[in-house]
């Protein structure tokens, strides 16, 4: 399965980054964003000194000129997905975890208080929302 990025809030400054199946299981129905493709972007680099090497007195000047450079939005760094982790677990009706209920982690980019705004509003199952730090909080389904 692949990673994806959410925006369960558009007015929100908030993006969720995990398994789409598991943050809909939480969150309910969640539209994946998808990154602008690759593209080709003309920078100008002013002019600037330049030395051949440590300790030349007659160093050069570079020109100004312009450079062709690769902007790409979607691009990652290996597997890794940005922000800070967060944990769900599911919870019975007494407030206890399922023994074999869901528990899972995701990352977020964003204010936490945000994203436990959404969760308030949007959980499909009771839950721990347990923060980076290990706070948790018990949200009720909406």
């Amino acid at each position: 399965m692949a990673q994806v990025k959410v925006q369960p809030d558009n007015s929100l400054e908030l993006f969720i980054y995990g398994e789409q199946a598991n943050i809909e299981f939480f969150l309910g129905a969640q539209t994946p964003l998808t990154a602008g493709a690759a593209s080709n972007k003309t920078v100008s680099v002013s002019s600037h000194p330049r030395k051949r090497f440590i300790g030349d007195t007659s160093g050069s000047t570079v020109s100004s000129h312009s450079r062709v450079i690769l902007v790409d939005p979607g691009a990652k760094n290996g597997n890794s997905l940005p922000g800070k982790p967060f944990y769900v677990d599911e919870l019975n009706d007494d407030g206890t975890p399922k023994p074999d209920g869901e528990y899972r982690q995701f990352t977020y980019v964003g204010a936490f208080r945000d994203l436990h705004a959404i969760f308030v509003g949007a959980a499909q199952v009771d839950c721990w929302l347990i923060s980076s730090s290990g706070r948790k909080y018990q949200i009720d389904a909406a």
